[in-house]
């Protein structure tokens, strides 16, 4: 039961320890530690980022989740091209990446969701698409299109279905497999 209880220093985080340490803490295995950490992270705001940035380089997925999750909180070119670093590592790390950056809205971060359309991590096309049809920009459009030949069904319908976001149209389209190898039916012929 005392394991469950919250330590009482933990609520001392964030004036008592550094930004180097409390960045070391977001790593840790304590998830009361963790999460007091990422509070005091998130207070500090955009003097963070260095710290999260140098998490971001690190072995560990859970701190770079944590971390993923607090530099998306932030603004500007800087908290842009942190996410950006991720977009090529493992698929859990990269798919939180591409969401945060959709949701961010930094024009940049469109650009580096385009280029993950083409990742070989199937959780990063399909996360991806689903960005880029949350976005609801227009010029994702022809990517996405392309989208709809991948080899892989799950990035077809989250191509689908973020082109049906994005145009407020529904299309008939078949994505059990790519439209290049779909049967044509006989009125199509």
């Amino acid at each position: 039961m005392a394991s469950r209880l919250l330590n009482p220093f933990l609520l001392l985080l964030p004036a008592v320890l550094p930004a180097g340490e409390l960045a070391d803490r977001l790593s840790g295995d304590d998830l009361a530690q963790r999460e007091a950490a990422s509070k005091a992270l998130a207070a500090q705001g955009p003097a963070a980022l260095a710290e999260l940035r140098e998490i971001l380089g690190r072995k560990e997925p859970a701190g770079k989740l944590a971390a993923i999750r607090l530099v998306a909180g932030l603004d500007g070119a800087e908290a842009t091209e942190a996410l950006a670093q991720v977009l090529t590592q493992d698929a859990p790390v990269a798919f939180a990446a591409a969401s945060a950056l959709a949701f961010q809205g930094d024009a940049r971060g469109e650009s580096l969701l385009r280029d993950a359309l083409a990742s070989p991590e199937l959780l990063v096309r399909v996360q991806a698409a689903q960005a880029l049809g949350a976005l609801g920009g227009s010029g994702t459009i022809p990517e996405l299109l392309k989208a709809l030949q991948d080899e892989s069904e799950p990035v077809r319908i989250a191509a689908h279905e973020a082109l049906c976001d994005i145009t407020l149209q529904d299309f008939d389209y078949r994505p059990e497999a790519p439209s290049r190898d779909l049967p044509m039916d006989e009125e199509d012929r």
